[in-house]
C-alpha cells in the first residue's frame, strides 16, 4: 500500500498540465488487479482520479483516495 505520508505523484512542471503518478502506486494497483490491466491504463485512470483532487486543501490522504478510486474504476471496467 502507498504510504499516506508521500503523495503518489510529483509536482507538475511547466511542461506538464497534471502530476505524474508514481511507479509505486501503479505497481500496487497492477498487483492487486493480477496484471489484468496494463500499467499504462492504470496510470491514465490514476491521473484522471488525481485531477479530481487538484484543488484539495488537505492532501494527507490523497494517495489512499487515489488508489482506492483507481482500483474501483478499473475493477468495473475489467469485469
Amino acid at each position: 500500500m502507498v504510504a499516506a505520508s508521500r503523495l503518489p505523484f510529483s509536482e507538475p512542471t511547466d511542461q506538464d498540465a497534471m502530476p505524474v503518478i508514481g511507479e509505486e502506486l501503479v505497481q500496487e494497483i497492477w498487483t492487486r488487479l493480477a496484471g489484468r490491466v496494463s500499467r499504462e491504463r492504470i496510470r491514465r485512470v490514476a491521473i484522471e482520479v488525481a485531477r479530481e483532487y487538484q484543488d484539495a486543501k488537505v492532501t494527507a490522504f490523497l494517495p489512499i483516495f487515489i488508489q482506492r478510486q483507481t482500483l474501483e474504476r478499473l475493477r468495473h471496467s475489467a469485469e
